[in-house]
């Protein structure tokens, strides 16, 4: 455990990769959102959305895939090397990503759609003297183990699998290692911890309003955005990190040596 701890430490201490990730992911959200404003009219527009819209998730996936290689072996002299070597790993971690981001998507829609119904199926069916919380009440309930299971369960299951893909491809050895650390409970309760500080802290700075007036409140808005997104980007880091000691600490000595090794 203590290794763990001193490569999160290692990988928060270094600056070029913090703010590879802040200045990465705005780039490429704003990127994003450029990208939809491309018109459609002609065939040529269509070739150019096509064309930069690949060259954008493909970059995404190198910034998030050459990340958790670092934090496999977050050691300050092999960042770039790290980067690079993981480039031909990114196939693999997209994949991983892709088969989350639509489990993700999945349960938050499906919540979306049928949370009423399956908590108020559920409320009907509450002892008497349970129903006395009330229906609303329950219902709250209910949407945050939909939340839990998005942001925590769902994310838990699937990183141990994206750090190995990101240091190891597809190599059985990597996703046994990965498949190890479940049994960990060390494993589970870092990443829930991490949840906390980077799912649900920046959710309620960014859903606080402490000002009043439009213009204090547009200022108070700007800057508990921006601090929300620091927070996430560095427990990010952080968490790609851990993930990578638990998993380096699940292989043999041998193969414990970074991407090359792996």
């Amino acid at each position: 455990m203590r290794e763990v701890i001193r490569s999160a430490v290692a990988a928060l201490s270094d600056w070029r990769i913090v703010v590879l990730q802040l200045a990465g992911n705005a780039l490429l959200l704003t990127a994003a959102t450029l990208w939809l404003l491309i018109p459609e009219a002609h065939a040529w527009q269509l070739l150019f959305a096509a064309i930069t819209g690949f060259v954008i998730l493909v970059a995404f996936a190198w910034l998030h895939c050459g990340t958790f290689a670092h934090g496999f072996t977050p050691a300050r002299e092999t960042l770039y090397q790290d980067f690079r070597a993981s480039l031909r790993h990114v196939p693999a971690f997209a994949l991983f990503a892709l088969v989350l981001i639509v489990l993700m998507n999945w349960v938050g829609n499906y919540s979306d759609d049928h949370g009423w119904q399956i908590s108020g199926y559920f409320f009907t069916r509450l002892p008497q003297f349970m129903q006395r919380i009330g229906e609303d009440r329950f219902h709250e309930w209910v949407m945050i183990k939909f939340a839990v299971s998005i942001w925590f369960l769902l994310p838990a299951l699937f990183l141990p699998f994206l750090s190995a893909a990101a240091s190891c491809g597809l190599r059985p050895r990597g996703l046994a290692a990965a498949l190890r650390m479940y049994a960990r409970w060390r494993y589970w309760l870092t990443i829930a911890v991490a949840a906390l500080i980077g799912v649900w802290l920046p959710y309620l700075l960014a859903n606080w309003t402490p000002a009043h007036g439009l213009r204090k409140e547009t200022i108070s808005m700007l800057l508990r955005l921006l601090t929300a997104y620091v927070l996430a980007v560095l427990v990010w880091v952080m968490t790609s990190a851990v993930v990578g000691g638990f998993l380096r600490a699940g292989l043999p000595a041998e193969n414990r040596g970074g991407n090359a090794a792996a």
